[in-house]
């Protein structure tokens, strides 16, 4: 697919809500996808094998559903929801999906996540808690712990291997709660910032922490050889942080800010952070990634630009492609491969598709227009479809075949 010069497009579904469409992901394995609503609801759509999606389950909720993911192995779903309520969902054999266990919070619920081995899940809530519920052996979900980081929490995740987990609160402050031999939850750091957290992120080995903030800095915490962890590295722009992500091997970090710059950041041999390029925009920077080899980047800006960057050498990003769109670009994100690149913008209705060609170069292969505003897309992890989420309160999803270039 990558190395075909032009990307034919077919929709093969569309899903329709009464009300804004949250979230819409596939699962990991790229067989399902789920989408949660306004609407109070969620909807579940099955992969056929002639490349069309059919609806298989609508969750409800009693208020709007924020967010559904899934877990690591496709079979279980999560919502959370402003009923003050996360309700796991399950696929069972017939390939049907069941509710199997709601939990319940005394405010809104505002993200709710798995651990990667799917085994536990995490909830937070404007009641001032975070909630770990555990699998048992039978398929049941049981609370095994409530922590109270003290005040409405914002998010919470799992560190990789899960003996960890990130609390994002609403006063400016990020806690890392440990589990200890003995199964309890115990605080291992708390990390302040003098604005609002804008993100929280582990590295992909789950030894690094990066925390954003509108008070203008990145702050990297590490995991120590006692099992604590400690503060190491600041990141200073001149503007509001509003994200970071580090590279799959975890030897890179970009920052991206209000100040019209990315920063990308190397680890060193001492384990320290150095400031090794920055990428420029004429306007404010909302989000950067890098492809899973962790060979390219890339921005997306407020300038209606999103900027594709190479490694070249070690320390060395090279501007590859610039990709414009006649509005602010909201997203830009690499496939599973790190061969195409999916943007889209506010303002000119479009998403666009970048390839990798066999000389290293990116370029056009495919644009897909809309009547109305998305609000996001993104690419299933076999390559195969891409996602849309629009402001006419539908999800579309469209097959990509080697053929004619959709003007």
């Amino acid at each position: 697919m990558s190395q075909c010069k032009k990307i034919n497009l077919e929709i093969t579904a569309k899903i329709t809500h009464l009300d804004d469409v949250n979230t819409a992901i596939f699962s990991p394995d790229s067989r399902h996808l789920v989408t949660a609503s306004m609407d109070n609801t969620i909807k579940i759509c099955r992969h056929r094998a002639n490349g069309f999606w059919i609806p298989r389950a609508t969750i409800s909720h009693n208020n709007s559903v924020s967010s559904a993911t899934f877990s690591a192995d496709s079979r279980h779903i999560v919502t959370a929801s402003l009923d003050f309520t996360a309700k796991i969902c399950v696929q069972a054999d017939d390939g049907s999906w069941q509710e199997k266990s709601t939990i319940i919070h005394g405010r809104h619920v505002n993200s709710a996540t798995f651990s990667d081995d799917g085994k536990h899940v995490v909830t937070a809530s404007d009641d001032c808690t975070a909630q770990i519920h555990g699998q048992g052996d039978g398929g049941s979900w049981e609370r095994e712990a409530i922590i109270y980081p003290g005040g409405p929490v914002k998010s919470a995740s799992f560190s990789p291997d899960g003996r960890d987990v990130v609390i994002v609160g609403k006063n400016n402050m990020v806690s890392i709660y440990s589990r200890e031999d003995n199964g309890l939850w115990k605080q291992k750091i708390a990390i302040t910032h003098e604005g609002r957290i804008t993100s929280a992120t582990f590295s992909a080995n789950g030894h690094h922490l990066v925390t954003t903030s509108e008070d203008h800095t990145a702050k990297i915490s590490d995991l120590q050889k006692d099992g604590s962890w400690q503060e190491i590295a600041t990141i200073s722009h001149e503007g509001a942080v509003y994200s970071a992500a580090f590279s799959a091997d975890g030897h890179h970090l970009v920052t991206t800010s209000e100040d019209h710059t990315a920063k990308i950041s190397a680890l060193q041999d001492d384990g320290s952070w150095k400031e090794i390029a920055t990428i420029y925009h004429e306007g404010a920077v909302y989000s950067a990634n890098f492809s899973t080899d962790g060979r390219h980047l890339v921005t997306a800006s407020e300038d209606g630009t999103a900027k594709i960057y190479g490694l070249e050498a070690p320390e060395r990003w090279v501007e590859k492609t610039t990709i414009t769109h006649k509005g602010c670009v909201r997203s830009a994100v690499f496939s599973a491969n790190g061969c195409l690149v999916v943007t889209n913008a506010l303002g000119d209705k479009i998403v666009k598709i970048y390839g990798l060609g066999a000389d290293g170069s990116w370029v056009k292969k495919a644009i897909i227009s809309h009547k109305r505003v998305v609000r996001s897309a993104t690419i299933s992890a076999d390559v195969r479809y891409v996602l849309t989420i629009s402001d006419d309160n539908k999800v579309r999803v469209f097959k990509l075949m080697e053929g004619r270039l959709m003007v």
